[in-house]
């Protein structure tokens, strides 16, 4: 049997660490794998529902009359950006 050595695996996207060892059975190659901990990971981004709910109320506001049809997708888009962040809300 081979020596342990490190390894990098990418699962959904995300680092992780693993010990592994290679050996033969037969004609097969067999494979130990012992978990050390995540890679260095970037943060995830955070989901939309989080996002939508640290809108600034007025957003809020524009959001809901957009999304009951009450003005259409670009009026709601010059809405937000045109709108001054209230350093209230941030």
């Amino acid at each position: 049997m081979g020596n342990w050595y490190r390894v990098t695996k990418r699962i959904n996207g995300r680092l992780y660490l693993y010990w592994q060892k290679t050996y033969r059975v037969g004609s097969s190659v067999k494979t130990l794998n012992k978990y050390i901990g995540p890679a260095n990971n970037p943060p995830r981004m955070p989901s939309l529902r989080a996002v939508m709910q640290n809108l600034p109320e007025a957003h809020k506001k524009l959001r809901a009359e957009y999304d009951a049809g009450k003005i259409s997708k670009m009026e709601y888009l010059e809405a937000i950006s045109a709108q001054p962040r209230d350093p209230d809300e941030l």
